[in-house]
């Protein structure tokens, strides 16, 4: 009877074991490869450095308080890796600066399936849209984060930023480094 006991348990485990598997591989198959379309929100504060032209002297900044919404346009070439290029608006609002960035991005997620790990790096120009602006700025940001397949065909994604940014003015270089938090979705 005890041997009998066990073998139900046995058997009774073993079936529980593969209907969890069935039921995690047999999750809706998402997009691996074809055009993207990511949307964001970004917000973020940090520090900023102005370097005075002609004199060569730095000094401390006012703390930035960074707002953006991004647009991606990408090719995904496979379930891992897209890239593509982004542009978007950034506002800081304690310098009250308006900022188009333009810039290739791509962004890596080491997971097959609903829930994978990102990594992501944006780079480019910038075109200041405020009146003290002389020249296109420059824009890097490495980032890392999670992204979630809510459909087959939709994703939302998370991520945490450092952004560099350096941008000119008549008489000023400023330079700013910031922490900021993305939240989107891709199509």
């Amino acid at each position: 009877m005890k041997n009998l006991n066990y073998i139900v348990l046995i058997t009774c485990l073993a079936f529980n074991a593969l209907a969890q598997d069935t039921i995690v591989n047999s999750s809706p198959s998402f997009k691996s490869k074809g055009y993207v379309l990511g949307m964001d929100f970004q917000a973020g504060v940090g520090n900023a450095e102005v370097e005075f032209k002609g004199t060569g002297q730095v000094v401390p900044g006012p703390t930035e308080n960074l707002f953006a919404l991004n647009i991606q346009n990408a090719y995904r070439f496979n379930s891992l890796f897209q890239a593509g290029i982004g542009t978007g608006l950034k506002v800081y609002a304690s310098n009250n600066q308006l900022t188009a960035p333009f810039t290739l991005d791509a962004m890596f997620t080491p997971l097959k399936g609903r829930v994978s790990p990102l990594l992501a790096f944006s780079a480019g120009k910038t075109l200041g849209l405020y009146e003290r602006s002389t020249k296109m700025g420059t824009v890097v940001s490495p980032q890392v984060g999670v992204r979630t397949f809510v459909s087959p065909t939709t994703a939302l994604y998370f991520t945490l930023n450092y952004e560099w940014h350096r941008y000119f003015e008549t008489n000023l270089t400023n330079t700013s480094n910031l922490i900021t938090f993305r939240v989107g979705a891709q199509f």
